[in-house]
């Protein structure tokens, strides 16, 4: 009777089968390759249905104070982070006090990175 349990970063219910001819090897299934979290997610909110390589099912989003598209990618190996990318933190901008020179200024939008400002050079500015 051969007993194993699966390896570090690994998941499942191990089984040996046996050979079917002397002097053959038995044969393991049933352990799973994991993904890790990554050790940093500020920025995230993650929810992991599945952190097995073979079904891997991870949604992410931008956290509260973050804006972008976030993105998750799968682990590229077994026992190795999986990474999420795309969302910045959020920053807002302050109207200039002093617009010397400008008219017409139109803020649009002081979020970053989205932002967005105009304005036109005053009579006698370039």
């Amino acid at each position: 009777r051969v007993e194993a349990t699966c390896a570090q970063h690994y998941d499942g219910s191990p089984k040996a089968t046996p050979c079917q001819n002397d002097k053959e090897s038995y044969q393991w299934a049933g352990c799973v390759g994991l993904c890790l979290e990554p050790s940093d997610t500020t920025g995230y909110a993650i929810t992991q249905h599945d952190i097995h390589v073979t079904a891997f099912d991870v949604s992410v989003s931008c956290a509260t104070g973050w804006v972008g598209e976030a993105k998750v990618q799968k682990c590229e190996a077994i026992g190795t982070e999986y990474t999420v990318s795309g969302c910045l933190p959020t920053v807002t901008c302050v109207a200039s006090t002093d617009i010397t020179g400008y008219t017409n200024v139109n803020e649009a939008n002081l979020y970053v990175p989205d932002f967005q400002v105009t304005a036109d050079c005053a009579k006698g500015y370039p």
